[in-house]
């Protein structure tokens, strides 16, 4: 048996020289294969999904994998900044995870009047809030006079674009007949 070392395994091959009977004092020297080490590199994602395994001869370098994708959630597009250890000089097993950047999502927050009619256009970051118009005005009918009310939703937490649409008081209308 030779002792293995980070670089090199050995597998015993045989004596040197070939053993015969013996008939005198003989020297025999033990004749082995050396390979060198090999160890696994894993490329995983950010949520420990492999995308690569290889088996990489010690002292070579790994390949990466293509750059992986993360899909964005409502808070945050991921955009990949690369592995989190180096990979291009392996002396032992790795786990090579990827790195992600991120942005806040912005979202659109469009204030309309009762009719559609865009009053306001605001882009907001995931989680701000955005801030409401003066308040509109509808115009009478013969019929009904229109006080403004409020908003028709919440819009203080954004967390997906919104259309925000202004409500109204109907007040019948009075008239003097004489």
């Amino acid at each position: 048996v030779k002792a293995t070392t980070v670089v090199y395994n050995y597998e015993f091959k045989g004596w040197t020289p070939e053993i015969v009977a013996a008939t005198e004092d003989t020297t025999y020297t033990a004749e082995f294969t050396q390979y060198v080490n090999t160890y696994t590199v894993t490329f995983v994602d950010w949520n420990d999904e492999v995308l690569d395994t290889q088996t990489v001869e010690y002292g070579k370098s790994a390949t990466a994998p293509a750059d992986p994708s993360r899909e964005k959630d409502a808070q945050y597009t991921y955009h990949f900044n690369g592995w989190d250890v180096d990979y291009t000089y392996v002396t032992k097993d790795l786990t090579v995870k990827a790195l992600y950047g991120t942005t806040v999502n912005v979202y659109t927050v469009k204030f309309v009047n009762w009719n559609g009619a865009e009053l306001d256009i605001q882009e907001i970051e995931y989680g701000g809030s955005a801030v409401a118009p003066y308040n509109p005005t509808r115009p009478q009918t013969d019929q009904y006079t229109y006080h403004f009310k409020g908003w028709d939703v919440e819009y203080s937490y954004i967390v997906s674009d919104l259309t925000v649409t202004a409500q109204y008081n109907a007040v019948l209308r009075a008239y003097v007949v004489t």
